[in-house]
């Protein structure tokens, strides 16, 4: 189902977003100290 593939793609670039906004917070959080 071509929905199917959108939803997934959506959840993958939102899971891809959310770990480089993770890392980068750590990233600033550790140079801070």
């Amino acid at each position: 189902d071509i929905v199917d593939i959108i939803i997934v793609d959506i959840v993958d670039i939102l899971i891809s977003v959310f770990i480089y906004l993770y890392y980068l917070i750590i990233f600033k959080m550790s140079a801070l100290c």
